[in-house]
């Protein structure tokens, strides 16, 4: 059986100074952020690259998607307002057009 004494010490607390926490608590966000980030801008590669393949309702249901996920990105502050308006628009405008006959 274990000393209370050295259980204590175990489970002790590490303290640190407010600029540690606030280092530490910036290297996570930021590693949050990065892959987020990296998530939309996948999806957003996706889309246009299986948009001529894509049926009509695969298409709004994908789109649909993407731009809640803008919008929430936007929302965090991972990207601009503006940033996401456009993303938007420009996938919608892809979106509308018809594609090109061979």
């Amino acid at each position: 059986m274990a000393n209370p004494a050295q259980e204590k010490a175990v489970s002790k607390k590490v303290k640190r100074s407010s600029a540690k926490k606030r280092q530490l608590q910036n290297d996570k966000a930021r590693v949050r952020n990065k892959a987020a980030r990296s998530c939309i801008r996948t999806k957003v590669r996706d889309f246009r690259e299986e948009l001529p393949a894509l049926g009509s309702e695969k298409k709004a249901e994908s789109f649909s998607e993407i731009c809640s996920l803008l919008d929430k990105a936007a929302k965090k502050g991972l990207f601009t307002l503006n940033k996401a308006s456009r993303l938007k628009s420009r996938l919608a405008a892809r979106l509308n057009t018809k594609p090109a006959a061979v």
